[in-house]
């Protein structure tokens, strides 16, 4: 949500003394798709979350069924699927050799 509303941006403008309200009003989430890397505790959190802002919830997760994503509404779909479709992006895994360099 702050990455959509230039929320950090316009912290650093206001505290430097400027504020030009055009440059920060982001865009909405409503209608956007987030891809989810990682369908675990967290991710399933982040998906009901971006459900209730009325975003596309899409996921990738090696060791989770689709059936259990089903359960919280995201879909599930091969990596590759899941960077061309996404408009933005979360990432919910540990670091391993796995995941090392998976987004470059």
């Amino acid at each position: 949500m702050a990455v959509s509303r230039n929320i950090a941006q316009g912290n650093d403008s206001l505290r430097a003394g400027r504020w030009d309200r055009k440059l920060y009003t982001g865009w909405e989430l409503k209608g956007k798709t987030i891809g989810l890397i990682g369908t675990g505790r967290i991710g399933q959190s982040v998906a009901k979350w971006c459900q209730s802002f009325g975003m596309k919830v899409i996921g990738f997760d090696s060791l989770m069924s689709q059936s259990a994503m089903d359960a919280f509404g995201i879909e599930g779909v091969e990596l590759e699927e899941l960077w061309k479709r996404s408009d933005v992006l979360s990432f919910h895994t540990p670091l391993t050799d796995g995941t090392r360099g998976m987004l470059n």
